[in-house]
């Protein structure tokens, strides 16, 4: 055992195992990335840690510079997948940068402790890899606000028959059975070069839970068409896309024009669909430049508002128009869907509900603040709730510290939202919707999060609705990356998945993660979901992301054990 651990701290015998290294690295990286859109090579995720699991096999070693090596391949993956964040506008190139390096220091973390846990723990690599895997994943989808976007579970969309394992583990442990898969075809690939035992040990049963993986899947996907066979839906929704180009400083000329070209898509949706029960409106499209605004108990005009307005009196003015410019929308929202107004067999008027994204003030006598909003209109027009925004976007809704260094704020010339404290649910036909702003479904305890807080109010949610204004990134790969959060975010909680987005895609997926229909990017247009309910049981509907914050506990035992001087790896 000491002779084995001497010659494991040994470093590389010449350099050209560290230029071995980084091509191995760089190889990694690169097969990872055409995984993802906007290359999309599925198959290529069960091969791109093949070079990683060299590494960690390898005896001696891995030095300082090659731990640097697998960073910086690592930051050119994460720097081109997550390129389309730039786009938005110019202070988000720094958010960019910022989030793609860091989350490159999670591979050469991988490596490292799953080293640890193959070398000095002696744990086989087809248990210590995908634990330590799918640990990082959950790790980084909480820490620093929390990213759980490009997951390896995302590069899986297109063969919902993998996915599937998702409503017990979520979507971190669709992630560890790939890497388990993956050790799988390295174990075969490598088999002959091996002693029998642990080929038949760890890439036979790797194989064999591979085969269970994928038999549960398919298993579910048939139980899902069983449970829709001779199903009809309850509800008809009318997702609303346009083509509108999204504008940090618009005018409101640009606003009108963008607005007036939603409400015709909305007439020429009314005329498609002849039986709407919902209009559903993409984040903030509703708001034409002029938001919703609420007084509460306002005597003054709050300071941020001194300048424009000199007097209380011209402040109640200025909101009264607003109102007034409010119900307008409203009116004539409701005329354009005339078409699909109709009366049922006792004579009653039955007409579509709206659910519209809608910027929203509060205003008091100290401070205004701002929410990024969803308004649930009833067939009346009338205010029946709305949805305040409750995850922000860093550097997009709020800049951090920005009321230490307000001057900062006002150079980029943004100003901050405010969070929302609580979920909403509008009910459509006895159906309950939960909506949620943007890239909050990209967050998946988010979303679990809202259905048990329903749940606490005797309610159950039965269809997810995203609302989101993706035309910030330019019908870049982010838009795919948003929509394959989605997909994964139905089937851990057996929801139907809506997303209504300005500039696509827009999409109705069903509860076992399948794309019914998807939109094209850039394109004015509508799509008609007719959701049907799929209700199982799961552990993750009972527990959330438990299970899985057991397995990143790996992380802390795993830094501890390497850190220990007795089996630390010398890496000069």
């Amino acid at each position: 055992m000491k002779k084995n651990r001497e010659q494991s701290s040994q470093g590389p015998r010449n350099s050209k195992e560290v230029w071995r290294s980084l091509g191995l690295s760089l190889l990694g990286g690169g097969l990872l990335y055409v995984a993802f859109p906007p290359v999309g090579w599925s198959i290529a995720a069960y091969i791109a840690l093949i070079p990683w699991f060299v590494l960690i096999e390898r005896k001696e070693g891995l030095r300082r510079i090659e731990y640097f090596w697998l960073w910086l391949a690592s930051s050119l993956l994460w720097l081109g997948l997550l390129q389309g964040i730039r786009l938005a506008y110019w202070a988000l190139i720094f958010g960019w940068l910022a989030l793609s390096l860091y989350m490159a220091i999670y591979l050469p973390l991988f490596v490292g402790l799953t080293r640890v846990a193959y070398h000095q723990l002696r744990m086989p690599l087809a248990v210590a890899a995908p634990i330590v895997w799918a640990g990082g994943e959950l790790i980084r989808s909480y820490l620093f606000t929390g990213f759980a976007g490009c997951l390896l579970a995302h590069t899986q969309v297109d063969y919902p028959s993998t996915l599937q394992i998702a409503d017990q583990l979520g979507a971190y442990g669709v992630s560890g059975m790939i890497v388990l898969a993956a050790v799988a075809i390295y174990r075969m690939s490598v088999g002959a070069f091996m002693r029998w035992q642990t080929w038949l040990l760890e890439g036979g049963m790797a194989a064999f839970l591979c085969v269970l993986w994928l038999g549960y899947g398919h298993w579910m996907i048939l139980q899902a068409d069983f449970a829709h066979r001779g199903q009809r839906p309850k509800v008809n929704i009318a997702l609303i896309q346009e083509n509108t180009p999204s504008q940090f400083e618009s005018d409101q000329e640009t606003a009108v024009a963008h607005w007036q070209r939603y409400l015709e898509e909305t007439k020429r949706a009314a005329s498609r669909f002849p039986d709407i029960d919902l209009v559903v409106w993409p984040e903030s499209t509703f708001s034409g430049n002029i938001p919703f605004c609420e007084m509460l108990a306002v005597q003054s005009v709050p300071p941020e508002w001194q300048e424009q307005f000199g007097s209380h009196r011209e402040l109640q003015m200025a909101m009264t128009q607003m109102e007034q410019a409010h119900q307008i929308k409203v009116q004539r929202l409701m005329q354009a869907t005339k078409a699909v107004r109709k009366e049922d067999e006792q004579g009653r008027a039955i007409a579509p509900q709206f659910l519209l994204g809608c910027d929203a003030l509060h205003v008091y006598d100290d401070r205004v603040e701002r929410f990024n909003s969803a308004f649930w209109l009833a067939a009346d027009g009338s205010l029946m709730d709305y949805y305040r925004k409750r995850h922000l976007v860093m550097f997009g809704e709020y800049i951090p510290f920005a009321r230490q260094f307000p001057q900062l704020q006002k150079a980029i010339g943004m100003a901050s939202l405010q969070t929302g404290t609580r979920t909403m649910a509008c009910s459509v036909n006895g159906i309950v919707i939960v909506p949620s702003i943007c890239f909050e479904n990209m967050i998946p305890m988010a979303t679990f999060s809202q259905i048990q807080e329903l749940k606490k109010e005797g309610l159950r949610a039965d269809i997810l609705l995203n609302i989101s204004n993706d035309s910030w990134f330019k019908g870049s790969s982010m838009l795919d990356h948003h929509l394959n959060c989605g997909i994964l975010t139905a089937i851990e909680n057996r929801r139907p998945m809506l997303v209504a987005a300005n500039t696509g895609l827009s999409a109705w997926i069903d509860a076992s993660g399948r794309k019914m229909a998807v939109t094209n990017r850039n394109e004015a247009t509508s799509l008609l979901a007719q959701p049907m309910l799929f209700e199982r049981w799961g552990l993750w509907q009972s527990v959330g992301d438990w299970p899985m914050r057991l397995v990143s506990l790996s992380w802390l035992v795993l830094i501890v054990h390497g850190w220990n001087p007795r089996y630390k790896v010398q890496t000069t």
